[in-house]
């Protein structure tokens, strides 16, 4: 085989690497989120379901208003910008302050009330995908 000839391959390999990478950041939303704008729909559901989700599990510690309580204040809260952490948070509990772990709740669940936490209260931090929650588990 010629150098012409490995060196084509390469590049086709090189590319076909970068494009399936680009593809799988895509399909991920890539930070594990995506914007309200690019799937309205989806974000409407999900705040919806959020909602009550987040008032069944959430608000006897954190308050109906994301004010906090017993938990800590979640409206204006920068720890939400954090899908990892707040999904690994919500997932997991936090025992050492008090926080059960909410590993019980399907991915549609989670994503919801993460969605609605990450989108009250004067926060606008944008969609938690169902496949996100899934790969953090």
């Amino acid at each position: 085989m010629t150098t012409a000839t490995w060196r084509s391959r390469a590049r086709i390999l090189g590319f076909a690497a970068a494009f399936s990478g680009a593809a799988l950041l895509a399909v991920s939303g890539a930070s594990g989120q995506g914007a309200p704008e690019d799937n309205p729909e989806l974000f409407d559901a999900l705040m919806s379901e959020g909602e009550g989700a987040y008032n069944s599990n959430c608000a006897g510690c954190h308050g109906a208003d994301g004010g906090g309580g017993a938990g800590p204040t979640l409206a204006g809260n920068d720890y939400l910008a954090s899908v990892r952490s707040l999904v690994g948070q919500t997932l997991a509990g936090n025992p050492d302050r008090g926080m059960p772990p909410f590993a019980g709740l399907s991915d549609r669940e989670i994503a919801a009330l993460t969605t609605y936490a990450r989108n009250s209260w004067g926060n606008a931090y944008g969609l938690v995908l169902e496949e996100t929650v899934s790969a953090y588990r």
